[in-house]
């Protein structure tokens, strides 16, 4: 659908993640942001800004989950992972991105979903 870029909001800023959108995702992409605009989940990246053919998202630091885990981390993020679906569930937002490349384990340690949006490139 598109590629994430690490990139800094020049204007407040902070490092964010930047989606662009090839032409033919653009009517998903704004299903998408419609979407994640209206969740709001500690297990959920926050949407900042949408244009034409891009979203500036919450910029999660870390890596795809992988395992395998130790049982007691496989439960809490488990949970955790849980929480986020069933938040997104909840507002009818059904997704087949979830694998484990869209669940990172940011440097403070617990799982947040980053709707697959996950950085390719540095700045």
């Amino acid at each position: 659908m598109g590629e994430v870029y690490k990139a800094i909001d020049t204007r407040l800023g902070r490092t964010v993640a930047l989606k662009i959108l090839h032409a033919g995702g653009i009517a998903r992409m704004e299903r998408e942001a419609r979407t994640i605009a209206a969740l709001n989940h500690p297990h959920i990246c926050t949407l900042y800004d949408i244009g034409p053919n891009y979203l500036v998202m919450e910029y999660v630091d870390g890596a795809p989950l992988s395992g395998p885990l130790p049982v007691r981390e496989a439960v809490s993020r488990g949970l955790e992972i849980a929480g986020a679906l069933e938040a997104a569930h909840a507002r009818a937002w059904f997704t087949g991105t979830s694998n484990r490349r869209t669940f990172w384990s940011p440097d403070q340690g617990s799982s947040f979903s980053t709707s697959g949006s996950r950085s390719r490139r540095g700045f």
